[in-house]
């Protein structure tokens, strides 16, 4: 059930991106190779999607009474990830810390591939692209746990529930 919420929402986005491919080529934007950096930086999304939505699935039976403390992670994850800023207005002190966050490695890369090719990759913003393999050391930790955590708690969730 969680899988078919994150395809649902892949699919959505894979329509939407067609249309805004359609925009663009009328208003004669050309597209560019960078483009298909978009591929597996969606890809990386859904995993990611994929696995917080197991991982969530199995912890809300537990845990629902956190709903609270959920608002506020939310929040936090929403302006800790540079989706209506660009990361070079966070002070520098801040930016790296910023770019550990998966989704804003994730959105700082799509932001160089597909809409300004100056802007710092996601590499340069989080200080070297060595310091990318946290994040995606993150993202296989998440899926690594949500699988772990799935198999065991699933057969058992909807007596839980």
């Amino acid at each position: 059930i969680p899988l078919s919420v994150v395809l649902t929402g892949a699919f959505n986005f894979g329509l939407n991106l067609c249309v805004m491919l359609g925009f663009v080529l009328v208003t004669g934007i050309a597209p560019a190779v960078s483009w298909l950096e978009l591929l597996p930086l969606v890809a990386l999304l859904v995993v990611l999607a994929g696995a917080v939505s197991m991982l969530l699935a199995v912890l809300y039976v537990p845990f629902r009474d956190m709903a609270p403390i959920w608002e506020v992670a939310t929040q936090l994850l929403f302006w800790g990830t540079p989706i209506i800023y660009v990361i070079e207005t966070a002070p520098e002190s801040v930016r790296e810390l910023l770019m550990l966050n998966p989704l804003a490695a994730i959105i700082e890369q799509a932001r160089h591939a597909v809409i300004d090719p100056s802007a710092p990759t996601a590499g340069a913003a989080a200080g070297g692209d060595v310091r990318l393999l946290i994040p995606l050391a993150i993202i296989a930790a998440v899926l690594v746990a949500s699988l772990l955590l799935y198999r065991r708690a699933a057969s058992t969730l909807a007596e839980r529930l």
